[in-house]
């Protein structure tokens, strides 16, 4: 991308209060406002035309994202109202009113599967579809897109990461830490750094370095795992991040379970994901509806056998090896 010249205005005169950001000779437009602030008679121009949001939050899973589209900001947004508790939105415009519905559309898909590559626990029940549009308007969708990625990292955010590549998605992806490691140079301030907003955003990503195997062939994430003990979860494993993939199916949580209080949070986080639409109920389990994040191994373990688990041991690839081989690669 050539050289950009980013403005970014402190709406409050403090960067956790609204902040709008633009570039220089560009349409795209974005703004972030704190849930909080936001009311039913919000006069922001950005809040009025179509486009794309984003809703950031922070969960016991970690930080979070839902992606969505709309015609009109503040008509869907009441919608989210009850929901969960968000802390942040980010709105994405056009100046010129260039973007349509089927635009957003578009951007709404392509952003979701950014999404599934960072960091971020994405809250999506479903994957979007795209509109069908000219091949004049994807080109000029896919500079828009670089536009977007540019905005909301100088609002702080790092949740649109460079999209995986569809034909791989399922076997191999890169490391979204080793993604961010590459994107900033050692000893430079990040934009993250100078706007990222206050105490209720999310933590700055981990950074790994390049790792190996004792026999040097490099680790190819994502480290797909199914679990021995309920072998109808599957589970895909990078540095830092557990991932539970939507379709799997939860055991019951075992009387042993009820009674252990280190792993008392396990039922009533469940009882959460079902009101929110994450988990649903089939015959006498559960089944994810999306993808779901944890921290650690075990964690991912404890959740889809209902007792508990060492997950290094648990998990296992499909050669039969126990996530324990991975583990000087995952830490």
């Amino acid at each position: 991308m050539k050289s950009l010249r980013v403005t970014v205005e402190l709406v409050d005169g403090t960067v956790t209060g609204v902040r709008r950001a633009s570039i220089q000779h560009r349409s795209a437009r974005a703004i972030a406002v704190p849930y909080a602030a936001l009311r039913a008679d919000s006069d922001w121009e950005e809040l009025t035309k179509p486009g794309v949001y984003f809703l950031l939050g922070y969960l016991k899973a970690g930080p979070t994202v839902y992606v969505g589209q709309t015609n009109h900001l503040m008509d869907r947004l009441r919608t989210h109202r009850n929901r969960t508790n968000w802390h942040e939105l980010i709105a994405v415009t056009s100046s010129d009113d260039w973007l349509t519905i089927a635009h957003t559309h578009v951007l709404e898909s392509r952003c979701y599967r950014r999404c599934l590559a960072s960091r971020y626990f994405l809250q999506n029940a479903q994957e979007p579809r795209e509109s069908q549009i000219s091949a004049h308007d994807r080109q000029a969708i896919e500079e828009f897109l670089q536009h977007m990625v540019c905005l909301t990292r100088c609002l702080g955010y790092d949740f649109l990461m460079d999209e995986p590549d569809a034909s791989q998605t399922e076997v191999v992806s890169t490391s979204p830490g080793n993604q961010t490691k590459s994107q900033s140079k050692a000893g430079v301030p990040s934009i993250q750094d100078i706007f990222l907003p206050g105490s209720g955003a999310p933590p700055p990503p981990v950074k790994h370095e390049a790792l190996v195997q004792p026999s040097h062939s490099p680790v190819q994430f994502p480290i797909v795992c199914t679990n021995k003990r309920n072998r109808q979860a599957t589970m895909h494993a990078w540095p830092g991040r557990y991932v539970v993939k939507a379709g799997s199916l939860l055991r019951k949580e075992s009387p042993k379970l009820m009674e252990d209080p280190v792993q008392a949070w396990m039922p009533k986080y469940r009882k959460e994901l079902v009101q929110l639409g994450r988990l649903e109920p089939v015959a006498n389990a559960l089944r994810t509806v999306t993808d779901i994040e944890f921290k650690s191994p075990s964690g991912c373990s404890c959740f889809v056998t209902g007792t508990s688990s060492n997950g290094w041991q648990d998990w296992i690839d499909s050669a039969g090896r126990p996530l324990q081989h991975y583990r000087k690669a995952l830490k």
